[in-house]
């Protein structure tokens, strides 16, 4: 069920958002519904109301960069020539690389903190907390709330480092943890204030998708579907919807 935009001769401007998918895999119903999160930032639950996608992405970095140190309790220091703890992992990359938030959150701190040279820390939910350090410059400030996938900070080599990289840090209610090696939480669910508004919206989608999930109609672009509130869409006037 996708968002069409039409120019008022019915001709066909754009696609939208995807606002309900379903398919079947080895006799199994998967399906996802587009609704939003406590915060209000859109995303795809499941039809029992649970978070189709992780609390934190796989990366600080958009693309595959190497690790040049892993999280260790004992690691030698290239710079002070000792053996002290690693509590995070060094990603290397070129100045200036766009570093991004794995997760929403509250900005606790935003700016120069000795050794780790300029540096942000995100407080997110459920006792969670990461640091993305020696940054060439910072994109945010102090008690702003970021999005999962915001870019937040530049890669550099600030504080004690011998080039440029981003040296990235995770807790857990306090205690550092290993991001090669954490099993990745799912976000938050609906909440049970939002739910009567989910399962309204989920049961209007699920009554448009045509039967056997194989078919295709075209909504009447003179004629849009009304659009479920939890939804937030445009005005239904720049809105149609196509069943796929």
């Amino acid at each position: 069920m996708v968002e069409k935009k039409h120019y008022a001769n019915g001709e066909l401007a754009l696609y939208g958002r995807i606002l309900m998918a379903e398919y079947t895999n080895a006799g199994h119903l998967y399906q996802a519904v587009l609704f939003h999160d406590a915060d209000g930032h859109p995303a795809y639950f499941g039809p029992d109301g649970k978070a189709m996608k992780k609390a934190f992405l796989h990366s600080p970095l958009q693309f595959g960069a190497p690790i040049t140190s892993h999280f260790s309790l004992s690691r030698f220091h290239p710079i002070l020539k000792i053996y002290r703890p690693h509590l995070g992992i060094d990603y290397g990359a070129p100045e200036g690389s766009p570093v991004q938030t794995i997760g929403g959150g509250r900005v606790t701190w935003a700016g120069m903190k000795g050794g780790e040279g300029n540096m942000v820390q995100i407080r997110h939910t459920n006792g969670y907390e990461t640091m993305y350090m020696h940054l060439s410059r910072i994109l945010v400030r102090n008690g702003q709330e970021v999005a999962q996938g915001q870019r937040i900070g530049l890669v550099g080599h600030t504080g004690l480092a011998t080039g440029p990289h981003l040296d990235f840090r995770i807790k857990q209610n306090g205690t550092f943890r290993n991001f090669e090696t954490l099993k990745l939480p799912p976000a938050d669910p609906v909440t049970r204030a939002q739910m009567p508004q989910f399962v309204a919206d989920r049961d209007c989608w699920i009554g448009l998708l045509p039967p056997g999930g194989t078919q295709f109609a075209q909504a009447n672009p003179a004629a849009p579907r009304a659009v479920p509130a939890g939804a937030q869409s445009p005005s239904p006037s720049t809105a149609a919807v196509d069943q796929r």
